[in-house]
């Protein structure tokens, strides 16, 4: 009996499970996405979409935002924004529906941080507008911090740092009244950016130190890896290169624990940059190479020439040979001109330095591969470029190329006609011309000398004609 009893039991708590209603499985999928979200995303967005799977007719519609709203936010932390605003938009039909403000925020916000992610900013101010007119009805210190940080996140990256330091000092004191260090975190992490942007590092400093402060008492290893790399970039600037370097390796060890590829690439670079600094070409080195190897992964092709050009320093042929091992042969044209278009945006907003970096890696590309047109536009450009920085026998070694290569260019394009036209049959035949053909015939000439005669006795005849009229006309007066 007691066997029958026991197994009983156990078939009870293995059924368990299935024997919840819909929803209640619904809400635990909900839970482990939210739970998952951020240092997990691709595990997140898989427990929403099971949570997806559970929703009946019977579901309420405001946990059916709910759970479409989850999907959204682990899609736009896994980076998949245009799908994360189909669940938004989805979500908020649900809670326009169940009249839930809340809601209706929420998504309007969210989505208006996904629209600014994908860079569309104007969509993202008016979704933070909105956002803000429906939380006026509610009143709620909360959600008046979201928005305010995000508003002032549009201005920041649009360098508007005056109306984007008041947004975020706005924030900051909602956020200090409601008691919330990861929001207040996230404010402080964007006043430290835009006061390091206009010079002010002390300040910037105490605004980054205090959001590391409170990623460490939350636990949010993935900002912990950004805050520890806004610092060490800080640090390079003042000059303090270990502090800068202790940095740099937290930030690295963070973003590997969540694997954070773009972030470890960053990292990874800004330690190879240091390395340098401190004249250990070995170690800058090997921080390079593992950091092309993320960006070949994540097919950063032009990104990885760009960095790749820092260990060519003792051989081109080293450089070449990383190529060949690396990048297939179809792919040298688009990371050369890839570089040049790099260099010529940096050119244009007038980041000079960064622009020769690229231009100099896409002419070496160019070079190698017989690109004789992006050489031109490479030399063109770095001529220019080193005169305005008055490097002026720099800007004369590559004016001087600029105009070899377009002699080169020109000869080429003879060539090409020349051999176009050595194919093209001879079916022209001469043509012997007698002086016939060119001598005006006895015909021709008799017949010019009585048009013309004609012409002039017919002109006479009107003259006089019209002179007898006007002198009848003036005896009438």
């Amino acid at each position: 009996m007691h066997k029958y009893t026991l197994l009983i039991f156990i078939i009870i708590f293995l059924n368990a499970p299935f024997c919840e209603g819909n929803d209640t499985l619904l809400l635990k999928y909900n839970k482990w996405s939210e739970k998952y979200r951020i240092n997990n995303p691709e595990k997140a967005v898989k427990f929403s979409l099971k949570a997806l799977k559970e929703i009946s007719e019977s579901t309420p519609d405001t946990l059916k935002g709910i759970t479409y709203k989850y999907l959204g936010l682990a899609l736009y932390f896994n980076g998949a924004l245009q799908e994360a605003i189909q669940s938004y938009e989805q979500a908020l039909s649900f809670f326009e529906k169940a009249h839930s403000s809340g809601g209706i925020y929420d998504c309007l916000n969210n989505m208006a941080a996904a629209y600014k992610a994908l860079g569309d900013y104007d969509k993202a101010f008016q979704y933070n507008e909105k956002a803000l007119r429906i939380n006026k009805a509610m009143d709620n210190p909360k959600n008046y911090a979201n928005t305010y940080h995000n508003i002032g996140e549009i201005y920041h990256i649009n360098y508007r740092y005056i109306p984007a330091i008041y947004y975020y000092l706005t924030a900051i004191r909602y956020e200090k009244a409601i008691q919330s260090p990861e929001g207040l975190s996230e404010t402080y992490m964007n006043m430290g950016a835009v006061l390091e942007e206009n010079g002010l590092y002390d300040h910037a400093l105490i605004y980054y130190s205090e959001a590391l402060s409170n990623f460490n008492k939350t636990g949010n290893i993935y900002r912990l890896g950004q805050c520890h790399n806004n610092l060490g970039v800080l640090y390079t600037r003042i000059g303090d290169y270990y502090a800068a370097k202790t940095h740099f390796q937290n930030s690295l060890v963070y973003k590997d624990s969540v694997h954070n590829t773009e972030g470890k690439i960053t990292s990874l670079i800004n330690l190879g940059n240091l390395s340098m600094i401190f004249n250990d070409t070995t170690k800058a080195k090997q921080y390079y190479q593992q950091a092309i190897q993320l960006q070949l992964a994540e097919t950063h092709k032009e990104d990885f020439a760009y960095d790749l050009k820092r260990l060519s320093s003792e051989t081109d042929d080293y450089f070449f040979f990383w190529i060949s091992e690396t990048v297939n042969e179809e792919d040298y044209g688009i990371v050369a001109q890839n570089l040049f278009n790099k260099g010529y945006i940096n050119y244009v907003i007038g980041n000079r330095t960064d622009a020769i970096a690229c231009f100099l890696n896409s002419l070496e590309i160019a070079e190698y591969n017989k690109m004789l047109f992006l050489v031109r536009d490479n030399c063109k450009y770095l001529s220019a470029s080193y005169e305005e920085l008055r490097d002026y026998k720099q800007a004369l070694h590559y004016a001087k190329r600029l105009i070899g290569i377009n002699d080169s260019i020109q000869a080429q394009s003879i060539n090409d006609m020349l051999n176009i036209s050595a194919n093209i049959p001879h079916v022209l035949q001469k043509t012997s011309i007698s002086e016939d053909n060119v001598k005006p015939s006895k015909n021709l000439n008799r017949k010019l000398f009585v048009s013309t005669g004609f012409l002039l006795i017919l002109f006479l005849i009107v003259y006089f004609l019209v002179r007898k009229s006007s002198v009848r006309s003036n005896r009438s007066y």
